[in-house]
């Protein structure tokens, strides 16, 4: 009896097993049914191949196009005389944009310079004249001198100098009441040399005076002050800006502050950095901003040094420990800091959009009871993101750590309950061993998806094709794109014939699915230990497709097997939020890396970090789409159309024009920038005496590609050039900024050119030598010279720089090269307008006593630049850029260079 009811327990278990197999969600038979039919050929298991890639190819082609013509998409611009006074308007920013830029090249200290600060004036009188009673506006001009030190984009400390530099600001206060907390915005009035600087910055500053005129003619009065900085010297490497937050009477009143720059000219403005901590500011933006526009992901791209740029920003984050929002253009890079960065590079609705924004923002932070007490929202930091300029969400980090964490744990435990209950057949070892294998072939995707792309990256850089997308960005869909994802889909096609021969092709896509969830949930768990902000984009792909294809799938019992429609439908709607929102991210940082390229120098070859950022939305989008090639048939001749297309690219880019890096069209200046100046050397032993000079007009490479194509353009500028030895402090070159780590001066070349005729040279006078102790020497210099100088400082060995009279008067080297063995000090000094004051101050050096005493300790450098003026550009230098083709844009001036050995 015992026996006999065992055994019908046993099938009673066999039954009920059978029973929870045929129910399993996207199974419609047990496992070995499904076997049976795929090697009976049951035409119905299949997906068609061709079908599957075309609309693959339509959905993503698609979004591309969405996003290209959402992102250039503007609002009306607004008409003064249409509208009440309290609108900002476009027509009358824009006026004060063609007038700005109507003056010039504004460098400091140029006479353009104080034009433009004579006009933000005249305006800004115009604006108080009108204003609405219940305003009060205080103008104030600002004179600045000081020092402070700045690490500049990886080089390394180096201390900047300044004097009679000069920022013009304006209050906003209710009338007869001027608060005690204050709201700061602030634009650069300057630009750098040769460029009349529309975007950069102009554009702000016009922003700034139309919101101001907007905002004093409301009716009701501001809660706090708003204060707009009109700053006059922040191309000198932000001098201008730490004059006003450490020296104006204002700044210990101001509590929060909005920073506006430019990356390029036009576009969307975007808002790029955030805090320190303080995410109420987010959220001030995100509620107040019509056209919302920025991200964690551009804030961490941005801080992490990627970007060789800072802003104002960082000296009031710093010097002011004050929070605030850093806010750019960054379109059409290809004009930034160049001739071209023209009003007419500035779109129609472009103004609108940017002013609309910043009033309604300054209104809700004038108007905040945060300015005064952020109380819990003071600490912290906020995940935030617009979706392609519709609207903005934003939380804060630790929410997001919950979010993330709440979703890893709903995909790993979706994933193990099929484990534990043996889904689709196989048993619960066995489940995990296939779970795990398909992990890795989707990992062996990503490999080959990056391998492809690097790949044509370094064949391009073999055949002397490099930068083929600076011009044509689209050259980088099928150089580095279309070979990922046919390297990606080819590998699970060569998986499919050998691996996965015999297996049951739609459980052979769940447990790619599944794996893929699986990879993509461990990678969140990473970034959201280390705290990655940005990690919200992966976020976004492990939620929707659980969300929408494994939860609402299982909701109404839909299975893939029979009704291939239910499975296109529910794969491409859970990806199309992820997919649609990577496009959105990738297509703007490719449109902002491709033009840094430009202006890298030799240090990277471009076309390897392009290849790996158009890597990653194929790599995202792979994982995904791996799975679907196992229940696809006729997929191998869709593969080889795509290499063949692969191939076709390839070749069009290199065979063709489509393939030349460079542009001068109207509609689009991606030129080569051609940097040459007309330098003059001289060098000088102890006794001050000159003992070797030279002149010459010294072309720097600002790419990868450097004069390789102007060679075979204009070869005759070239035939004397010759090859650039480092002698001396810094390389014995007139570097203003401290770049040498990314121009390389032995990239560099020298070519023939006279003497320079300055009426006013720099000249050096060591004013006194002191020996204060047996191993302690002072020495100390008076300069005098042009308004933009540098001094480089390089010791002897055993010799060290402890102390000079500047910034924090605790000398720091900056970054150089291998080859200079010494360490050397970077000193940046500018003066205002006509300043006829010498550049004086001190140096102790370490001297070791083992040292002999006759021999020098010091080799010091000396440079002048002639940025603006008569003294800028020679007729030598005329004669060169004339020679130029069209597809080159040249930036230069004049400089000398002083060695003294001491």
């Amino acid at each position: 009896m015992a026996s006999n009811g065992n055994t019908n327990d046993s099938v009673n278990l066999r039954k009920r097993h059978q029973y929870n197999k045929v129910n399993q969600h996207e199974q419609v038979s047990s496992y070995e049914d499904s076997k049976h039919r795929l090697k009976h050929g049951t035409s119905k298991v299949f997906l068609s191949g061709p079908l599957l890639i075309l609309l693959s190819l339509l959905f993503y082609s698609s979004s591309v196009f969405l996003v290209h013509v959402r992102m250039n998409s503007f609002p009306t611009p607004l008409l003064a005389n249409n509208h009440s006074d309290e609108y900002f308007t476009e027509e009358r920013a824009r006026k004060h944009l063609i007038d700005i830029t109507g003056f010039g090249p504004r460098v400091a200290g140029s006479y353009a310079n104080i034009q433009a600060e004579k006009y933000i004036i005249s305006e800004l009188d115009k604006i108080n004249q009108v204003r609405n009673p219940v305003h009060d506006i205080q103008v104030d001009i600002q004179n600045v001198t000081g020092s402070f030190v700045l690490d500049f984009i990886g080089v390394g400390e180096f201390t900047s100098v300044y004097s009679n530099l000069r920022n013009v600001i304006a209050m906003l206060s209710p009338a007869g009441k001027v608060g005690n907390h204050s709201v700061l915005i602030n634009c650069h009035y300057d630009s750098v040399t040769d460029s009349p600087g529309a975007s950069d910055d102009a554009v702000s500053c016009t922003l700034m005076l139309e919101i101001l005129r907007a905002l004093s003619q409301r009716k009701t009065p501001l809660v706090h002050n708003i204060i707009f900085l009109f700053n006059g010297a922040e191309e000198n490497i932000l001098q201008a800006s730490h004059g006003f937050i450490t020296q104006h009477r204002w700044a210990d009143k101001i509590r929060a502050f909005v920073n506006l720059d430019s990356a390029g000219a036009g576009g969307w403005e975007l808002v790029f950095q955030t805090g320190p901590e303080h995410p109420w500011l987010v959220r001030a933006y995100a509620d107040s901003a019509k056209y919302p526009c920025g991200s964690a992901v551009c804030q961490e791209i941005f801080q992490s040094g990627l970007v060789p740029s800072d802003t104002d920003y960082r000296v009031f984050r710093d010097y002011g420990n004050i929070p605030g929002l850093d806010i750019a253009h960054v379109k059409n890079g290809y004009v930034y800091h160049t001739k071209y960065d023209r009003p007419n590079m500035v779109q129609p609705g472009c103004l609108q959009r940017g002013g609309e924004n910043l009033q309604a923002l300054l209104i809700t932070l004038a108007t905040s009871r945060q300015v005064v007490d952020p109380g819990e929202d003071k600490h912290g930091n906020m995940v935030f993101f617009d979706f392609i300029g519709y609207f903005m969400i934003s939380y804060p980090q630790r929410v997001g750590v919950l979010i993330n964490w709440s979703i890893v744990a709903v995909a790993v435990l979706s994933i193990l309950r099929k484990v534990s209950t043996g889904s689709k057949g196989p048993g619960i070892v066995t489940y995990a061993v296939q779970l795990g294998g398909a992990v890795i072939c989707i990992i062996l995707t990503w490999v080959a998806v990056v391998t492809s792309a690097v790949t044509v990256a370094l064949l391009l850089n073999i055949v002397g094709h490099e930068m083929s997308w600076y011009s044509n960005i689209h050259n980088v869909s099928w150089l580095f794109i279309l070979p990922g994802v046919t390297c990606g889909l080819g590998i699970n096609l060569l998986l499919k014939q050998t691996v996965y021969t015999h297996w049951d092709p739609w459980h052979v896509e769940t447990l790619f699915f599944e794996a893929n969830l699986l990879l993509l949930s461990s990678i969140l768990s990473m970034l959201t230990y280390h705290n990655i902000m940005s990690s919200y984009v992966i976020l976004l792909w492990v939620m929707f497709p659980i969300i929408i294809r494994d939860r609402v799938s299982r909701l109404f019992n839909i299975t893939f097997r029979d009704n291939h429609s239910a499975y296109y439908l529910m794969s491409f709607s859970s990806l199309f939020v992820p997919a649609f929102y990577t496009v959105y991210v990738i297509y703007a940082v490719v449109h902002f890396f491709i033009p840094i390229m430009g202006r890298l120098g030799r240090v990277v070859v471009p076309d390897i970090p392009v290849s790996v950022i158009t890597a990653i939305p194929v790599i995202l989008a792979t994982g995904f789409q791996a799975g679907m090639v196992y229940p696809s048939k006729k997929i191998g001749r869709m593969v080889s159309f795509l290499g063949l297309l692969s191939i076709a690219g390839f070749l069009l880019v290199v065979l063709t024009p489509l393939g030349f890096p460079y542009s001068n069209t109207n509609e689009q200046k991606s030129q080569q920038r051609t940097v040459v100046m007309h330098i003059d050397r001289q060098f000088h032993d102890q006794s001050m005496s000159v003992i070797k000079q030279d002149s010459s007009l010294w072309y720097i490479p600002f790419d990868y590609k450097g004069p390789k194509l102007l060679k075979k353009e204009v070869p005759e500028l070239f035939a004397e050039a010759k090859p650039v030895h480092c002698e001396g402090a810094y390389c014995g070159r007139p570097y203003l900024y401290p770049v040498l780590p990314l121009f390389d001066a032995v990239d560099s070349l020298d070519l023939p050119a006279p003497r320079l005729n300055l009426t006013r040279r720099l000249a050096v006078r060591v004013t006194k030598r002191e020996k204060i102790s047996p191993d302690r020497v002072k020495l100390y210099f008076s300069v005098t010279g042009p308004d933009h100088m540098n001094c480089y400082i390089m010791p002897r060995p055993d010799v060290r720089v402890i102390w000079w009279s500047m910034g924090s008067q605790d000398p720091q080297p900056v970054r150089t090269n291998d080859y200079l063995t010494e360490p050397t000090y970077f000193l940046y000094h500018a003066h205002g307008h006509e300043s006829e004051e010498s550049w004086d101050f001190a140096v102790e050096f370490y001297v070791s006593q083992k040292r002999d005493k006759s021999e020098p300790i010091v080799d010091v450098g000396f440079a002048g630049h002639y940025l603006h003026g008569n003294s800028q550009k020679t007729e030598h230098f005329h004669r060169f850029v004339s020679k130029l083709p069209g597809w080159a844009v040249d930036v230069g001036w004049s400089c000398t260079y002083d060695m003294f050995t001491l």
